[in-house]
């Protein structure tokens, strides 16, 4: 038998009082990560969420021990493989690669990957049409995976969490037609850097890092070569930084103004989630409001 890794649970927001019997009406939002799982339940009758529990994946340290700990996370909680009205799977794994759609080829989408990121031969390249963006998102996803995911979600409408994010910030945070607008998205192990100057997209890369000495490398020498004031420019975080957080208060050290993104204007909460800061799940949130 498999050994699979150790399952923590981070979060778990359930609404008092709501009826099992709602999930077949619900559209479910899924995330998955090297190192994490998170779903979000939203009932469209009241455009309400109502439930979101997300889990950290401990002692990962290969493909199939990732599967086989997924395995034991649906057995103890049978709710995330349901069948819903609507469900979206967002893939956040490493490795994502903007291409603008003039350019692009189908047949040639390996080429593409092969020249901006190490490759395998048991990878599948996927691809995420943005016409909004006149560009396609490449992504990879091992063969194996692939398949163990779309066994488990058959009918789930899959992305990268890239393109949901992409999609969502030009739609609803964006509306200023003159001003620059810099968004970061914070993950575990690395971080997300978007500029839309007049609405439209201007620089997207992803960074890694350990420390915060890392992260703010790599955020202040982009905002140089960008020719972005620290003084000057505002700042949007998301993800999954809290606001009390040690690299927050570092961030705000060196950048005047940093705030954080607010929820869904689209969307209502149970207060259930008072408990949890908006920014922490935006992406997450906000799969359904991509289409």
């Amino acid at each position: 038998m498999k050994k699979a890794g150790i399952v923590n649970t981070s979060i778990s927001l359930v609404h008092k009082g709501t009826q099992e019997a709602l999930n077949t009406h619900a559209i479910a939002s899924i995330r998955v990560t090297p190192d994490a799982f998170s779903y979000a339940l939203f009932n469209p009758e009241t455009s309400q969420y109502y439930q979101l529990e997300s889990f950290d994946l401990q002692g990962v340290t290969s493909e199939e021990r990732w599967k086989e700990t997924l395995r034991e996370l649906f057995e103890e909680h049978p709710v995330i493989l349901e069948e819903y009205a609507k469900t979206y799977l967002q893939w956040a794994f490493p490795g994502a690669l903007l291409v603008p759609a003039p350019l692009y080829t189908p047949q040639k989408k390996k080429l593409y990957f092969k020249y901006n990121y190490d490759t395998s031969p048991k990878q599948l390249i996927h691809e995420d049409l943005l016409p909004s963006f006149d560009a396609v998102l490449l992504y990879p996803i091992a063969s194996d995976i692939d398949q163990f995911l779309q066994t488990l979600f058959p009918k789930a409408i899959r992305t990268h969490h890239l393109s949901n994010l992409l999609l969502i910030l030009k739609k609803g945070y964006c509306s200023d037609q003159s001003s620059t607008q810099l968004f970061v998205q914070v993950n575990k192990n690395s971080f997300d850097l978007i500029l839309f100057r007049q609405k439209e997209l201007q620089f997207l890369n992803t960074f890694p890092y350990k420390t915060a000495e890392d992260f703010l490398y790599f955020l202040l020498l982009t905002m140089k070569t960008l020719s972005l004031d620290t003084e000057t420019q505002k700042v949007t975080l998301l993800g999954a930084i809290a606001s009390d957080a040690i690299l927050t208060q570092k961030i705000a050290n060196y950048i005047r103004h940093i705030q954080f993104i607010t929820k869904s204007p689209y969307d209502h909460f149970s207060e259930t989630f008072n408990q949890v800061e908006e920014h922490l799940f935006f992406n997450l949130l906000n799969q359904k409001n991509c289409e």
